[in-house]
């Protein structure tokens, strides 16, 4: 899983990917960790240089892929 934490977020502490298996994982600030499935790379990296992770992850992932809290 490659990891991504260099950003500043109230809400979310780091986000990672998996390519192999299309797996998006979101770990917030209070450690909670989930991974959404069948995540497009291009998903992935339009969230890595998202302004905002939390408005990202907000309108462009939640709701629109699988997900299991971790």
């Amino acid at each position: 899983m490659e990891y991504f934490q260099n950003f500043e977020s109230s809400n979310i502490y780091k986000i990672g990917y998996e390519s192999s298996s299309s797996t998006l994982e979101v770990e917030f600030q209070n450690r909670r960790v989930y991974q959404y499935f069948d995540v497009p790379e291009h998903i992935w990296e339009q969230f890595k240089t998202a302004e905002s992770k939390g408005q990202f992850l907000h309108y462009n992932i939640k709701g629109n892929y699988r997900y299991s809290r971790v």
